[in-house]
């Protein structure tokens, strides 16, 4: 743990978290925080999951939330690469495929970038779940 903080120093705090987390409870998962974690490049999520994996051999799946936008520029090759490194699935809102209701809510995306960003989480091999929330 300490070289992964001697790499990211501003991960500290959370590693910290990570050592108390598996030495009181029986952790079998992991969930990466934030809102959208896909923003960041792929070698420093790859680094974090591998650490995880050879750090906590118990954990069997590891997940966070992901924005179909971000995963539209991403690339299905950017999830292959995180599969690798143990990156089991992504949650994601999908909350309207209307693009009149997604530009009318200021969502910042279209139909035509769920789809594609969601395609792009598949095609990598990772389990996509997504909300809808209708209404």
């Amino acid at each position: 743990m300490m070289q992964m903080i001697a790499r990211y120093p501003m991960l500290r705090d959370c590693i910290i978290h990570l050592a108390c987390w598996h030495l009181y409870s029986d952790a079998r998962t992991a969930f990466l925080e934030g809102a959208n974690p896909l923003i960041y490049k792929q070698e420093f999520l790859s680094d974090i999951l591998d650490h995880l994996r050879i750090q906590f051999t118990m954990i069997n799946r590891i997940t966070s939330y992901g924005r179909t936008r971000t995963a539209a520029k991403k690339g299905a090759q950017f999830f292959k690469n995180l599969n690798e490194s143990g990156f089991d699935r992504i949650h994601v809102g999908l909350e309207s495929g209307s693009d009149k209701v997604l530009e009318f809510m200021n969502k910042g995306t279209t139909g035509e970038l769920h789809v594609k960003g969601g395609r792009n989480i598949k095609n990598g091999n990772i389990s996509l779940c997504t909300y809808v929330m209708p209404g």
